[in-house]
């Protein structure tokens, strides 16, 4: 009887280290990133400044998107000094009102705000350490082609609305974010000494798309039609195989601000080239030739 129960207790203790084995190779090798992340979320205040995305490329590889560079100031509050004259000049190169620093205490969450280079350059000739310039890519800029084709993105959550940016939503989205934190204790207010931390939480699923368009052939149409105050649509196919090579639609839009065509008269965000037409006309002339046939 002694003999049964132990084995039936080496049995079960067994049972529970394998268990336990198993539970501790899951983690180590398999929940590495959530697990890092979630440590790492508990000791910062963190601020979102760019959701990642897959890009858009011609039929050679050439993107369509994130083409241009973007210059932003990170203002860290509790390095700020006080030197009025130190902000003054930090101010001015960023172009803000002085009073926007001025309202930021150390206890103060860390701010971005965007630049152009020449304020980045200025910032890095001040030689600060309480500000800090990051680049990043925009994702649309005054000279991106295609913009029907390609569609745009809801600001608030970077979501696709229109165009590729919808179709291929899922397969674009990274559900990943570029974060900047500062170490804070329980309270939520910033330990000084331990400074701030740049974080890119990334799944690595992101991927881009590729169309059959040609960048060179698109913007040489596009070039042609705005040079001529063209109103309309233009299609380029390959002959051969099909493929559309280019296609533009005018008047087009700024795909940064598309609020402001919600209401115009000029449809700028109505895709010319794929939009259904009314046949009224070709029918009237029909219907003449039938008239003077009888």
């Amino acid at each position: 009887m002694f003999k049964k129960r132990a084995r039936t207790l080496f049995i079960i203790f067994s049972a529970i280290f394998f268990c336990l084995a198993c539970k501790i190779a899951y983690i180590q090798f398999f929940s590495q990133r959530p697990l890092a992340e979630s440590a790492f979320r508990q000791t910062l205040s963190n601020n979102s400044v760019e959701k990642l995305r897959g890009n858009i490329l011609d039929r050679n590889g050439i993107p369509f998107t994130n083409r241009e560079t973007r210059y932003t100031a990170l203002i860290k509050p509790s390095y700020m000094p006080d030197s009025e004259d130190e902000r003054l000049k930090v101010s001015e190169a960023l172009n803000i009102r002085g009073d926007i620093l001025d309202n930021l205490t150390s206890k103060s969450r860390p701010l971005t705000i965007e630049t152009n280079k020449t304020g980045s350059d200025e910032i890095l000739k001040l030689k600060t350490d309480w500000v800090s310039i990051l680049y990043s890519l925009n994702r649309y800029d005054s000279g991106t082609l295609a913009r029907h084709i390609i569609g745009y993105l809801n600001k608030k959550d970077r979501v696709g609305q229109a165009g590729i940016e919808k179709a291929y939503e899922d397969v674009l989205r990274d559900n990943s974010v570029y974060e900047i934190g500062t170490v804070t204790d329980a309270a939520k207010n910033p330990i000084k000494g331990l400074g701030y931390r740049l974080k890119n939480w990334s799944s690595g699923e992101k991927a881009s798309v590729k169309l059959t368009l040609d960048y060179h052939i698109q913007k040489i149409v596009e070039e042609v039609m705005d040079k001529n105050g063209i109103s309309g649509a233009v299609v380029v196919e390959d002959v051969v195989t099909g493929d559309v090579l280019a296609m533009a639609s005018k008047p087009d839009f700024d795909q940064n601000l598309i609020e402001s065509y919600l209401d115009s008269s000029e449809k700028e965000l109505f895709n010319k080239a794929t939009t259904a037409y009314n046949l009224g006309s070709v029918f009237k002339i029909r219907f003449w030739a039938y008239s003077q046939f009888f």
